[in-house]
């Protein structure tokens, strides 16, 4: 017969009253007689010699949840232990968990004084699907492995941290599961878990998911490959176009003399100091005029965004005033410091490559401000755009002439 395998783990006992109990060298022996009962040993004192509830949890994830059927015991477990040492427990673990063996399993023996009502703290304990995904991806959480020795689940009530900040984002509820969505930022989150018993007593427990951002790419009608990434219900580019052609194939002019570029009244594109060397980072900059072509600079299932769809973007983002630093690309690279609150937690990844600008037609603002194009006329001969820039966390919503050269991200149909 195969003789299944247990390690136990020792924790310090938690309780609400001021001096704990500790349990400490325990130690098992697992029985070779066919009855696979598992004998635990273990120390515990308390400094001010009270009785004691001794309570077992187990695991069978190394310790990554604890909701292992753990219920067949005997000998000094439950309520009115007595401090001492080599108190004895027998586990009748294969009634609890026929048919299972590994290495996997963890046991933690805790210890708390009883206090007038005989009330113990309960056990948090929770598990997530999936611990991986994206800022579009919904997580479920189930809490139903909580316990306590005198409350049935049901009694128990829980409440969630969702990134482990200090502060509760659901209230308490008796539903054990629960749904979120996180939706603004990637990295490893720390979500916490507190659940309380009847009496007021609490526990906490956390786990992690990892979040990442959904992307994609686009090709240009130049062959150009570019990044793409899902921010809340729209797909952006999160590079900067520079495409030479309309999506038809025609070339859209290359105009570098200022005195040309000011009398435009078609579209043209041009790089920052007519330097093409700017071009992977920044991309190029066209004038509106090259936006509103009809021959269309975007390819196929794309489009320059409408005043409304930049706003959708933002608004999703916390609004005008902390958008750009979730849209910056964080860091000192291309953007000026302080480049303020740059996280680019939306992967849109906004570099700052300036314009050429509409009066005097020189360059100017790389490294300072990302000006982009929207589709959206605003009056004669003004369109609008928006712009973050590396003294702010907010985009600014502003309209100029369409002579000016900027640059642009698409927006997918």
């Amino acid at each position: 017969m195969k003789i299944k395998t247990i390690i136990l783990l020792l924790l310090a006992a938690v309780t609400v009253y001021a001096a704990a109990p500790v349990v400490n060298n325990v130690r098992f022996e697992q029985r070779t007689d066919g009855s696979l009962l598992v004998d635990i040993y273990y120390d515990v004192t308390d400094a001010d010699g009270d009785i004691l509830e001794v309570g077992i949890t187990a695991s069978n994830d190394d310790g990554a949840t604890w909701i292992l059927p753990c219920t067949r015991f005997g000998g000094d477990v439950g309520k009115g232990i007595v401090p001492g040492i080599n108190k004895h427990i027998v586990w009748d673990f294969f009634t609890d968990n026929p048919w299972v063996s590994g290495n996997s399993y963890r046991v933690r023996v805790t210890a708390n004084e009883m206090n007038s009502t005989g009330n113990t703290p309960p056990v948090a304990s929770f598990t997530v699907e999936p611990t991986f995904g994206t800022t579009q991806t919904v997580f479920n959480f189930d809490a139903s492995g909580c316990s306590d020795l005198e409350d049935p689940t049901s009694v128990l009530l829980v409440r969630w941290d969702w990134e482990d900040n200090g502060s509760w984002d659901t209230e308490y509820s008796n539903s054990k599961s629960a749904t979120n969505q996180f939706a603004f930022s990637t990295g490893v989150k720390t979500v916490r878990l507190e659940v309380m018993d009847s009496g007021g007593l609490r526990d906490t427990t956390t786990r992690q998911v990892t979040i990442t951002l959904k992307t994609g790419t686009m090709t240009d009608i130049d062959g150009n490959t570019y990044k793409t990434v899902k921010i809340g219900s729209q797909w952006w580019m999160a590079e900067d176009l520079r495409t030479t052609r309309y999506r038809d194939g025609t070339s859209i002019p290359n105009v570098t003399e200022n005195s040309a570029w000011l009398a435009l009244t078609a579209g043209a594109y041009c790089y920052y100091n007519n330097n093409s060397s700017y071009a992977d980072t920044y991309g190029a900059l066209y004038n509106w005029y090259a936006v509103n072509d009809s021959r269309n600079i975007a390819p196929s299932g794309w489009h320059v965004p409408t005043d409304a769809e930049w706003q959708i973007l933002i608004n999703f983002l916390g609004g005008d005033a902390v958008a750009g630093g979730k849209m910056k690309e964080s860091g000192a690279e291309h953007w000026n410091s302080p480049n303020t609150g740059a996280s680019n937690e939306s992967g849109f990844t906004a570099l700052p490559g300036g314009r050429h600008e509409s009066i005097t037609g020189f360059f100017d603002n790389m490294g300072e401000f990302a000006f982009y194009w929207s589709a959206t006329l605003f009056y004669g001969d003004y369109a609008l755009y928006r712009s973050p820039y590396a003294h702010s966390s907010e985009v600014v919503r502003y309209d100029c002439s369409r002579r000016n050269g900027f640059s642009i991200r698409l927006v997918r149909d």
